[in-house]
């Protein structure tokens, strides 16, 4: 089974939903799952997330302002990285 997690950013930008912060469990796993190295390196960027959903036709268009942020071209962001610690950033980045 594959399972796909976005970050909170990229979601919020897609479909205008935020994940509450009294789903918990929600939040445990997606903390436990980008504390793997797995993941965190094979996790895309907020950008290829992004370019993949705006081809959607279910999905609202991006305003210009998000095109210039989310752009394919911009320097890559991960947002899920503000889920680790800086010592938990240097590990993965080892």
């Amino acid at each position: 089974m594959d399972i796909q997690i976005y970050s909170q950013d990229c979601l919020c930008l897609i479909s205008d939903f935020e994940i509450p912060e009294q789903f918990e469990a929600i939040w445990k796993y997606l903390k436990a799952a980008y504390k793997t190295k797995e993941y965190y390196r094979s996790s895309p960027s907020d950008q290829e997330i992004v370019a993949f959903w705006a081809e959607n036709p279910t999905v609202p268009k991006l305003s210009a302002t998000n095109k210039q942020l989310y752009g394919i071209k911009t320097q890559p962001r991960y947002s899920l990285h503000k889920l680790l610690t800086e010592d938990e950033l240097k590990i993965m980045n080892a």
